[in-house]
């Protein structure tokens, strides 16, 4: 369909000589803006810095592919990135518009914005000299409007949050399971349970399928071993080396690296798993991980599936990757961290090694996913 022009834009494109500007203006769930052009501009929206140095074709169709387009903005001073290190989580409801800055007319005295494109920031990345993500129709964007909870089986609830969970008892800690000692049933707060998890165990197997097992949370199932959202893990960069990247914007198609191996495994997929208490482990060597109670950890490079990193005590042998290598070193901290976090649920479809950590550079080895032991949660 086509754009209609206002006479000023007929006039412009009737002259020989004209000048087109991008506009990028990227908005975040607090009010926070940033505007971007390719030129330094002052407009009636406000001023924008000549920063903006890449924008890429607009593709919109009316068949499947989802219109998008790509941006990539300077970061040779370190400020949008930085900003996308700090305020990450903002950054996976940010919205960007697109624009263009025409300037013409027989003197190139006049001028007008046009808005091209209008959609939500999907997979920021930043080096040292540019941050870059893809922009998509805000049509199709994830955001709160496809469901107000999640699905996994543990409750999702802050623990002792007054408007939700309610726990006003002496207990510090919940394991957010709801037939467990250490959670709703434990604590005589079973009615206000915000998880997915049946009471009475029905059949979780489709009539004339072979069901669902394998499903965090389900009986049978493997736990959730998980990292928290802002750790980084390691995967295939552009130069075909490993290079890492938050936990928060993993996605499936991304490629896991296995530092055992030393191959790429695909990953089969992720899911975000809401409010889990968090364990933290700190190594001799300055790796250190945040990640929930179950993550399996390796202790050495034969060590095949892990152990629970909740399992782990000060003074244990632990695998660490350290810039690419591997190293064998001991943990001086492991403890609970009193608090919840959200975590990253991780299905790879082999290798099922990868190393997680605080740093970009110093990580702890660990196995993706491990049977659920019998037993109490």
């Amino acid at each position: 369909m086509g754009r209609s022009l206002s006479t000023t834009m007929q006039n412009i494109f009737a002259g020989s000589d004209r000048k087109i500007d991008w506009t990028l203006d990227l908005t975040f769930p607090d009010a926070t803006s940033f505007k971007y052009a390719t030129a330094p501009l002052s407009l009636a929206k406000g001023e924008y810095t000549n920063d903006l140095e890449a924008i890429g074709e607009i593709r919109q169709t009316l068949e499947s592919p989802i219109d998008r387009l790509s941006v990539a903005v300077q970061n040779k001073d370190r400020v949008l990135g930085e900003h996308l290190a700090l305020h990450w989580q903002k950054w996976r409801r940010a919205e960007a518009t697109i624009g263009r800055y025409y300037v013409g007319g027989p003197t190139m005295n006049l001028s007008e914005w046009k808005p091209m494109f209008v959609g939500a920031v999907q997979q920021p990345e930043a080096d040292d000299f540019r941050v870059t993500f893809t922009v998509i129709s805000d049509v199709v964007a994830p955001g709160q409007i496809v469901c107000n909870r999640p699905l996994a089986a543990a409750c999702w609830f802050i623990f002792k949050d007054p408007k939700t969970c309610g726990y006003v008892g002496i207990e510090t800690q919940c394991n957010h399971r709801l037939k467990s000692k250490l959670g709703c049933d434990g604590r005589s707060n079973g009615h206000r349970y915000g998880g997915m998890e049946h009471r009475y165990n029905p059949s979780v197997n489709a009539p004339g399928t072979g069901g669902n097992s394998g499903e965090p949370g389900v009986p049978g199932g493997p736990t959730v071993p998980c990292p928290e959202l802002d750790q980084y893990v390691r995967v295939l960069g552009e130069n075909g080396r490993p290079r890492p990247k938050m936990v928060g914007f993993l996605t499936e198609t991304d490629l896991m690296w296995n530092p055992v191996s030393l191959e790429f495994e695909e990953i089969e997929r992720v899911e975000v798993v809401r409010g889990q208490p968090i364990f933290e482990i700190e190594c001799q060597n300055g790796a250190r991980g945040f990640s929930s109670f179950s993550h399996p950890v390796l202790r050495h490079a034969d060590h095949q599936t892990g152990d629970p990193v909740s399992t782990f005590r000060p003074g244990d042998s632990v695998l660490t990757e350290i810039s690419r290598g591997l190293h064998d070193t001991r943990a001086t901290v492991a403890r609970e961290t009193g608090r919840t976090g959200d975590v990253l649920f991780i299905v790879m479809k082999g290798g099922k090694i990868y190393s997680y950590g605080d740093d970009q550079e110093k990580m702890i080895v660990c196995h993706n996913s491990k049977p659920e032991p019998p037993g109490e949660f």
